[in-house]
């Protein structure tokens, strides 16, 4: 089906059965394989979620294809006004215990939100908010520098430098950029692996060098299929 279609049938669901249906056909049909149907799809139920339940809807998503529904959520929540964001945080505690797992993706969702509200460029500006958050800051911080990977235009990249913007940021957010740029430097500097991985095991800022090369291992282990030969 045409992703246009799967939407179709997704809503169809929604609206003869439940969300928490919809949701559950997403994850069987999708959890294990390498396609980003799965992520796409989960955005969209995220955003769903929002708009037919609130906040409560929040309580349905999980953190399959790389927190995608908590992604979609939050965009929908917070993409005319960042108002509701001490709400959404809080509503994030009702995912799970502060300092869990569950809560950790929620508040990085949070992050991708932010993000989309300041246009995915503006960092600084994303980032001061993700400060204003009671807990879970660096949660917060990752799901704005995914976003930034993510979605930025490449002119917001500094093409001699393969470690910008972390190399320029403050030691708070170094962190999350460093395990965010492995992606920065396949899809916008076109590089292979084995540059990637030079460029990480090179950087002179030890917290940069340590979170990108733990960045690496984690899209290894990821795109492995579970074959451990593989990940050797």
């Amino acid at each position: 089906l045409s992703e246009q279609e799967q939407r179709e049938v997704l809503d169809s669901l929604i609206n003869t059965t439940s969300l928490e249906r919809a949701w559950s056909l997403v994850v069987d049909t999708y959890t294990g394989k390498n396609d980003s149907s799965g992520h796409d799809l989960a955005h969209y139920l995220g955003r769903r979620m929002y708009e037919l339940k609130g906040l409560d809807g929040l309580a349905i998503c999980t953190a399959s294809f790389a927190f995608g529904c908590y992604h979609g959520f939050t965009d929908a929540a917070l993409v005319k006004s960042l108002e509701p964001l001490a709400d959404l945080a809080k509503a994030c505690e009702r995912v799970g215990t502060v300092g869990s797992g569950p809560w950790a993706s929620c508040i990085h969702g949070i992050g991708h939100g932010v993000a989309t509200y300041f246009d995915t460029v503006k960092l600084s500006d994303a980032l001061a908010r993700c400060d204003q958050l009671s807990a879970g800051q660096t949660y917060c911080h990752d799901g704005v520098f995914m976003e930034f990977a993510t979605s930025a235009p490449q002119s917001a990249y500094d093409l001699s430098d393969p470690l910008y913007p972390c190399s320029t940021l403050s030691e708070i957010y170094k962190p999350a950029c460093g395990r965010n740029q492995p992606r920065v430097m396949e899809k916008h500097f076109g590089m292979n692996m084995e540059q990637i991985v030079s460029v990480c095991t090179g950087a002179d800022d030890k917290t940069i060098r340590y979170h990108c090369i733990d960045a690496i291992g984690l899209d290894v282990g990821q795109k492995s299929g579970g074959d451990s030969k593989r990940i050797a």
